[in-house]
């Protein structure tokens, strides 16, 4: 059904995928692209109602995934990223001033991680290399 409505927004007219399989096998033939694939099942832990209980409550989900850690270092390993990578978080801003997001690495949670982590990793770089005696 998706693939349908991806190819009546299309200009041609034609998804670029005949159905889930074909895409699956798409990403699976892609170089690097040699990570496995997961699952485990999860079913829903809260109080469930008495009466009419909604379906997903009773029902077991199988969740797929593919290890995160692992699909990033096979994207910093391909060198078709090389240049195309930001490793930093930045902030954008306007011609009026107003900060502009864009992408993961110029959202506020980066630019916040980096900004508390930096003058920790200062410091404990400090205390290794100082001298504790005193001349």
């Amino acid at each position: 059904m998706s693939f349908c409505l991806w190819a009546l927004d299309r200009a041609g007219g034609d998804a670029p995928f005949t159905d889930h399989s074909q895409l699956y096998n798409t990403i699976d033939s892609i170089p690097l692209g040699d990570v496995p694939w997961q699952s485990f099942n999860m079913t829903y832990c809260g109080e469930v109602p008495s009466e009419n209980p909604p379906p997903w409550m009773q029902h077991q989900f199988d969740v797929w995934f593919r290890d995160p850690r692992l699909l990033i270092l096979n994207q910093l390993a391909n060198p078709d990223f090389k240049d195309n990578i930001d490793y930093s978080p930045k902030q954008v801003y306007n011609n009026f001033g107003r900060c502009e997001w864009s992408d993961f690495t110029t959202g506020d949670w980066s630019w916040k991680q980096a900004v508390f982590i930096f003058p920790h990793i200062l410091f404990q770089l400090f205390l290794m290399f100082y001298d504790h005696r005193i001349y």
